[in-house]
């Protein structure tokens, strides 16, 4: 009778043992599809979001102290660019 009881425990067990393994399996899977979906919708850029690129503008040199400005910024003085109008001023000393 004790070898009756004890195949009932342990089949009992192995029962339970099949059913929280299929638990933790589709849970598992869940947890895998929900990160998959929710990292391919934040990789998608929104339309909106993205700024429309414009036309590039050239960069200058400022023939004081050689910063880069685009040349819509700049100030000219006869072909020479300047970065601002007091290193237009005080390049025209030189």
């Amino acid at each position: 009778m004790a070898a009756a009881y004890t195949w009932a425990a342990a089949n009992t067990r192995g029962v339970y043992a099949r059913w929280s393994m299929r638990i933790l399996f589709w849970l598992l899977l869940i947890v895998v599809v929900w990160a998959v979906l929710s990292a391919r919708s934040r990789a998608k850029p929104s339309g909106s979001a993205r700024p429309t690129p414009s036309r590039a503008v050239p960069m200058v040199a400022c023939a004081y102290c050689q910063l880069h400005v685009p040349q819509n910024e700049a100030v000219d003085a006869g072909g020479r660019w300047y970065c601002c109008e007091e290193h237009k001023r005080l390049g025209a000393g030189r």
